[in-house]
């Protein structure tokens, strides 16, 4: 398109979510950012701002470009930086774009400011790992093996296994429960929380803490309703979940997730070998 871009500033920290309260009769007031049942702060969208120059042999060709970034500058999409590449942001431009013709109409030089979301997406799924093939730079910190960590099983009615989150923001994950035996009245927990499945046929359920769902059986029939308890995030690094079930035999835990990141893309918690 011709149309080279620089950044001008990066967010580097998003803005916390605040609520705070005044009281009459007392000195300052009281901090309840973090009083969710998530027990954790929530943060704003930043703002990235870029540079793009755009440059043409005439005034036409200047404005047909122009009108190109334009298209490209509306709705949303996701927002790559060279040196972050395997960071994905999620934005849209915001506010009103103005730019003015340079040199005889030759060039132009528009700021932009692009809006994302508080966290970025890691570029790597982490249920699939590093293939060979895969357009991952050397020294990008990505752990050798991270998939494998993604599926384990216990015998029993009780079990505890460790997964871990390889981002640096909290994840809510997708946990996927089979065996051979119905689930029935089953209780998932993690990090103080307890999710309990309230009964269900199904030798298969599917606990989508993104979308806050439960779906049972291979078909993933809406079982939501049947859910009590809180659903739960993973916190960076390691975390054990406790699984009480009310049949025993051998279950297959699977968790995915989207890795979501402060800043860049550094999936190093997840591992002790990189790419």
């Amino acid at each position: 398109m011709g149309v080279s871009a620089a950044t001008k500033s990066r967010q580097m920290l998003p803005a916390v979510r605040t609520s705070y309260v005044d009281v009459p009769l007392r000195d300052g007031n009281i901090d309840f950012t973090d009083a969710n049942e998530y027990g954790r702060a929530f943060y704003e969208k930043r703002t990235f701002t870029m540079n793009l120059l755009i440059k043409a042999e005439d005034i036409i060709e200047l404005q047909n470009k122009i009108s190109d970034t334009a298209r490209w500058l509306s709705g949303r999409g996701e927002l790559i930086f060279d040196d972050m590449p395997l960071a994905i942001w999620d934005a849209s431009a915001v506010n009103g774009i103005d730019f003015a013709p340079e040199l005889s109409g030759t060039r132009a030089i528009i700021t932009v400011n692009f809006e994302t979301e508080p966290f970025a997406r890691g570029a790597v799924d982490v249920s699939r790992g590093v293939l060979l093939g895969d357009d991952i730079l050397l020294g990008s910190r990505v752990p050798i093996g991270l998939d494998e960590k993604m599926t384990q099983s216990f015998t029993g009615t009780n079990g505890s296994l460790v997964f871990v989150n390889a981002g640096t923001a909290y994840a809510r994950p997708v946990i996927t429960i089979s065996g051979n035996r119905q689930i029935g009245y089953s209780t998932i927990s993690c990090g103080g929380k307890s999710l309990i499945i309230q009964g269900i046929t199904d030798s298969r359920a599917v606990v989508d803490m993104e979308n806050f769902k439960l779906l049972a059986g291979t078909e993933e029939t809406d079982k939501t309703g049947i859910l009590g308890g809180s659903f739960f995030e993973l916190a960076p690094g390691e975390n054990t979940l406790e699984f009480a079930m009310q049949n025993s035999t051998t279950y297959t835990v699977s968790v995915s997730y989207v890795p979501r990141f402060v800043y860049n893309a550094d999936y190093s918690i997840g591992g002790d070998a990189d790419a």
